[in-house]
C-alpha cells in the first residue's frame, strides 16, 4: 500500500495496528517503507544467513589459496551458488 507522508503523519496509529507494508511517497516518489515487525525480522534472519553463507564461502576462497580473500560480488555469486548445489 502506499501513502504519502502527511497521509501517514495524519493516520500513523491506524497505519502501524496493519500487518501491512507501507510504502511512503513525497512529491509522487517513493522514499520509505514501513515494514511490519515480524517481517522485519524474517528478512533480518535472512540478510544474515546469508552473510553467514558468505563469509563461509570467502573463508573457502582463503583456504584454497586465494590469500587475500578478495573477491568479486559476481565472483562470490558463483561461488555460493556452486558450494550450495
Amino acid at each position: 500500500m502506499f501513502k504519502t507522508v502527511s497521509e501517514a503523519k495524519a493516520n500513523l496509529n491506524a497505519i502501524v495496528a496493519t500487518d501491512e507494508l507501507i510504502f511512503l511517497t513525497k512529491n509522487g516518489k517513493t522514499i520509505s517503507s514501513l515494514v511490519p515487525y515480524e517481517l522485519f525480522q524474517e528478512m533480518y534472519r535472512a540478510w544474515k544467513d546469508l552473510q553467514y553463507r558468505k563469509a563461509i564461502v570467502r573463508a573457502k576462497v582463503i583456504h584454497a589459496g586465494n590469500t587475500d580473500g578478495l573477491v568479486s560480488d559476481e565472483e562470490l555469486d558463483a561461488l555460493l551458488n556452486q558450494y550450495e548445489s
